[in-house]
């Protein structure tokens, strides 16, 4: 049995708690006003690898350009752990792609930055923490004029349904139009999610009421702990 990309490596690689994400927005961040759930199971899976179709979309590129290879470089930030990690890896999967050369280029994150400015990539890795929870704080990095949308990406669809979500007043309006602002992101590729970053931690059996957030907030919550 062939154990699916993003498990292996969040699972045997990373092994810090970080797991799948199947879109922009992550799990545990945000809950439907109607119905209670997560986000990411009301928006569904866009993350998916197969290595056959992706091979067999390389080799049409590869002939509509004349081409028998082509290289892409990596940039990453040596200092934004843990890139490194996730460009080393990065770089052997996908140079399992026939015609594809991989490199990597190390920076710091605010060369990583510039590059990206610069419009000096192929491809670049960088991680984004939620400052709110509400599904904007993933989204909004899409809009044409926000400038952490370091790719330059541009869709017009995008950018009125994210404007009719900031002007809805009925929550459940609001979050059926979050829900089509993701799928138009996720089917033009404008980002491609890798995994959710978790965390190690090491926490003894006899002490309830201790509560680890995830996503936002503070990362403990102390309600009424007790000590056996």
């Amino acid at each position: 049995m062939t154990v699916p990309y993003h498990i292996f490596f969040t699972k045997n690689v990373l092994k810090d708690g970080s797991s799948k994400v199947g879109g922009m927005v992550g799990k545990t961040l945000a809950y439907n006003p109607k119905t209670g759930k997560d986000f990411r199971d009301d928006s569904g899976d866009y993350t998916h690898y197969d290595l056959t179709k992706a091979q067999q979309y390389l080799d049409e590129g590869l002939k509509e350009l004349n081409k028998s290879s082509i290289d892409i470089e990596i940039l990453y930030g040596s200092d934004e752990s843990p890139e490194d990690t996730v460009a080393e890896y990065l770089q052997g999967a996908l140079s399992k792609l026939k015609g594809l050369k991989v490199t990597n280029r190390a920076t710091t994150r605010q060369g990583r930055i510039a590059s990206q400015d610069a419009g000096q990539y192929d491809i670049a890795l960088q991680h984004w923490g939620p400052d709110y929870a509400d599904p904007t704080t993933y989204l909004n990095l899409g809009l044409s004029d926000n400038s952490n949308n370091r790719g330059k990406w541009n869709n017009a669809a995008f950018d009125e349904v994210m404007h009719l979500a900031q002007v809805e007043t009925d929550a459940s309006k609001r979050w059926d139009e979050l829900l089509k602002a993701e799928k138009i992101m996720m089917e033009d590729y404008a980002f491609i999610p890798l995994f959710q970053r978790g965390a190690a931690t090491l926490q003894r059996t006899n002490k309830p009421g201790l509560v680890y957030k995830m996503a936002v907030g503070s990362p403990y919550t102390y309600t009424y702990i007790k000590i056996k």
